[in-house]
C-alpha cells in the first residue's frame, strides 16, 4: 500500500536535499502530500507548512507533523507564510501538479520549487525572468526509480508513523460507497479487506 508511493517521494527527497531547520511548504495534501510531509518531518525541516482545502487532511496534516496547516480558501496562504518565515519557504512542493505559479510566487529567492506528478489538464504560464531574477531551482519528480530499496527500509524501520494515512478500512461490499468518500474529499486513504 505505501512501498511505491513512498519510493516516488524518496526519488523527490533526494532531489531536496532538505536540511533541518529548514522551511518547506507543501502545496496539496492528499496521500502523497502526506507522506511527504512526514518525509520532511524526520529530515528536520522546520517549519512544515501545509496548504490544503479539505479539513479531514488539513487535520490529518497536523498528526503527520506539520507545524501549520492552512486553507487557501478561506486565510492568506501568503500571509501566513510570511508571518512563518524570513524570506519565504526554503522549499515549496507542489504535490498537486498544477500550482507551480503559486510556487514560484512564495518560495524565498534561491529556494527551491518540486514539482511533483502528471497532472495534463494543469497549464500554467509564468515568466521566465520569475525564475531567474529570484534564482529559483525547478526540479521535477515522478517516479520511484532507484529509490525502492530506501523506501523498503523506511518501512522495515517504522520510522514514518503512515498508519495515519489509512482513515478508512472496508469490506469488497463497501468499496462503492470507499470510493465516493474518497471522491468527496472525506477519505485519504482506504485498506480493502477482502475477507472482512
Amino acid at each position: 500500500m505505501f512501498a511505491e508511493p513512498l519510493a516516488c517521494m524518496m526519488n523527490g527527497v533526494k532531489k531536496l536535499c532538505v536540511q533541518p531547520g529548514e522551511s518547506v511548504l507543501v502545496l496539496g495534501a492528499g496521500p502523497i502530500g502526506l507522506m511527504m510531509v512526514q518525509l520532511m518531518k524526520a529530515s528536520g525541516a522546520s517549519p512544515v507548512i501545509v496548504s490544503e482545502t479539505s479539513t479531514i487532511r488539513r487535520g490529518i496534516a497536523l498528526e503527520s507533523g506539520a507545524d501549520i496547516v492552512v486553507d487557501p480558501q478561506n486565510e492568506s496562504l501568503k500571509e501566513i507564510v510570511a508571518e512563518n518565515t524570513q524570506l519565504g519557504p526554503d522549499h515549496v512542493l507542489d504535490m498537486t501538479g498544477g500550482l507551480f505559479g503559486q510556487a514560484v510566487e512564495l518560495v524565498r529567492k534561491g529556494g527551491q520549487i518540486l514539482l511533483f506528478g502528471v497532472n495534463a489538464s494543469a497549464a500554467t504560464e509564468i515568466a521566465q525572468s520569475r525564475i531567474t531574477q529570484k534564482e529559483i531551482t525547478v526540479l521535477g519528480t515522478w517516479l520511484a526509480n532507484a529509490s525502492f530499496p530506501a523506501a523498503i527500509s523506511i518501512l522495515e524501520s517504522n520510522l514514518l508513523p503512515l498508519e495515519r494515512l489509512v482513515t478508512h478500512r472496508c469490506s469488497l461490499e463497501e468499496l462503492e460507497e470507499m470510493i465516493l468518500l474518497l471522491r468527496q474529499g472525506k477519505a485519504v486513504k482506504i485498506l480493502v479487506d477482502p475477507i472482512k
